[in-house]
């Protein structure tokens, strides 16, 4: 899995990082295919808008540390709606 810093570099070197971060911001802050907050963006959709996608999939100890991590903020939220 490459690092933060290694995605942030591949993102640096990119030809058209202005093209890229007007795809990105037109995908996600444009109110006719976003309507809320809450809208689910799926991994295609985020490629598409240009973010570099890293599927969890491909790395059991990143998908077992992001998944705990899950668990431990739905938990806490639960037991703060009580």
């Amino acid at each position: 899995m490459p690092s933060w810093s290694a995605i942030l570099k591949e993102v640096d070197a990119s030809a058209d990082v202005q093209h890229t971060l007007k795809r990105v911001l037109d995908s996600f802050l444009n109110h006719r295919h976003s309507f809320s907050h809450a809208k689910h963006m799926s991994k295609s959709e985020c490629r598409d808008a240009g973010l570099p996608v890293v599927d969890l999939e491909t790395n059991q100890e990143l998908q077992d540390a992001v998944l705990s991590l899950h668990h431990c903020f739905i938990q806490q939220f639960q037991q703060n709606r009580r």
